[in-house]
This record gives structure tokens, sequence and C-alpha cells, in this order.
């Protein structure tokens, strides 16, 4: 069992706090330039959402304490889903390039 000291919780709410405005950074700056081909902006549209729903299920295991008792289990595939959408998602626009 994880021993949880009285700024633990701060700190997870700095870092998510960080990694939301990262995350709409990175959305906006991807819809600013318009990617190459048809299916391109569909594509990057649906992973950002896959993406938004990712995050959010990875901090309801940060910091949701009764979801967060099944962290053990369930963090490898919501990281995995997180993984591959962004891989997925960056190859519109330079998948036209080539």
């Amino acid at each position: 069992m994880t021993v949880r000291r009285h700024t633990d919780l701060m700190l997870t709410k700095a870092i998510w706090c960080t990694r939301t405005i990262g995350f709409s950074v990175v959305v906006l700056l991807t819809f600013l330039q318009r990617p190459t081909g048809p299916l391109a902006v569909p594509v990057q549209a649906v992973c950002c959402g896959l993406l938004a729903l990712a995050l959010v299920a990875w901090g309801l295991l940060d910091l949701h304490p009764v979801v967060g008792r099944h962290r053990a289990g369930w963090l490898p595939p919501v990281l995995a889903v997180v993984t591959v959408v962004c891989a997925f998602a960056s190859t519109p626009g330079a998948a036209a390039a080539a």
C-alpha cells in the first residue's frame, strides 16, 4: 500500500494541471495548421477525443480514491491507449508528405 504524505495530493493536482494545459495547447496547435489529406482532420479529431477520454480515465485512477484502488491493474491498459492514439494521431499529417 502506498503511503500518501501531506503534499502528495497537491503535487498530483499540479501535475494534472500541467498535463491538462499541455494537452490543450497541443490540440490547439494541431488544428491551427490543417493537415493535408481528405481524412486527416476527422482522424485527428477522433484521436483527440479518444485521448481526452484516456486522460480522464488516467486522472480518475490518480485522483479518485475508490477508482485508485484498481490503479495497478488499469493503468497499463490506459497508458497503452494513450500511446496508440498518440501514434495514430501523428500519422495523418506526415503520411501525406511522404
